[in-house]
């Protein structure tokens, strides 16, 4: 009489962690990239800027009627040429690994360049994305920017995903104790209590199979971590949910932090 044995494991867990291993090897690439090819496009866009600005300048010196609408399209080649150049560095800086050293991060712009780089879709989700910053200077003189800004960006992507088109993600900043207190605010679908204490584990998710690897809040959490702040979730089904991200200034000892 002849017998099988079977035997099976569950390899959900080993194959999210592969897919995201992938993912992360692809960003690895997409950084190299984006360096070797920022200098051959930023040449390019430099020199249509400054030819550019001499027709413009060429122009005013003449009496036509053509000249304001020929120098109104003049100025918005320069602009638009100005904003390619502001996303190929937004790029760069996200696509860099770990800084050797922290450094000085103007919070409000690195915000501004983050929302800048989901806006395309944000718009096509026909979801809105709103700022309130606090007023005045919102500046950490030491940390680590590219920590900070894949931790907003994975936190925007997060709420676009959760939330309805005509719906609203709101990120705010506001200073806070001995740093910087960022808000990622959405009008989704919103956490059940019984998940919320759970997000944050690896390879939890709420989505359908093959819609997350469960490791996008788990990497947050780990980057706040690195960046010696904390991160907090407030939610309620069917009304959204608000993520509080609290980052220190370095170069200042915080009280239960190492």
């Amino acid at each position: 009489m002849e017998q099988i044995l079977e035997l099976a494991q569950d390899v959900t867990g080993l194959k999210e962690m592969e897919i995201q291993l992938v993912r992360a090897g692809k960003m690895v690439a997409v950084g190299q990239l984006a360096a070797g090819i920022s200098h051959e496009i930023n040449n390019p866009l430099s020199v249509v800027a400054s030819s550019a600005e001499i027709l413009s300048e060429l122009l005013s010196s003449q009496d036509s009627p053509e000249s304001p609408d020929i120098q109104k399209h003049l100025k918005k080649v320069e602009n638009n040429v100005f904003r390619c150049k502001e996303i190929i560095q937004n790029l760069l800086a996200f696509s860099r690994g770990d800084d050797l050293d922290p450094e000085e991060v103007n919070v409000k712009i690195l915000l501004k360049d983050s929302i800048q780089l989901v806006q395309n879709i944000a718009r096509k989700k026909g979801v809105e994305i709103r700022t309130s910053f606090e007023e005045g200077d919102l500046r950490l003189p030491s940390s680590y920017p590219p920590k900070i800004q894949q931790t907003v960006l994975n936190l925007i992507l997060n709420a676009l995903d959760a939330t309805e088109a005509w719906g609203r993600v709101t990120v705010s900043a506001r200073k806070k104790d001995a740093g910087i207190e960022i808000g990622i605010e959405d009008t989704g679908e919103g956490i059940s209590q019984e998940n919320l204490s759970r997000i944050f584990e690896p390879f939890f998710t709420t989505r359908s199979v093959g819609k997350g690897t469960g490791l996008g809040l788990y990497l947050c959490h780990q980057f706040v971590d690195y960046l010696g702040g904390n991160i907090e979730v407030k939610s309620r089904v069917g009304k959204g949910t608000e993520f509080l991200v609290w980052i220190p200034n370095l170069s200042v000892k915080v009280e239960g932090k190492s």
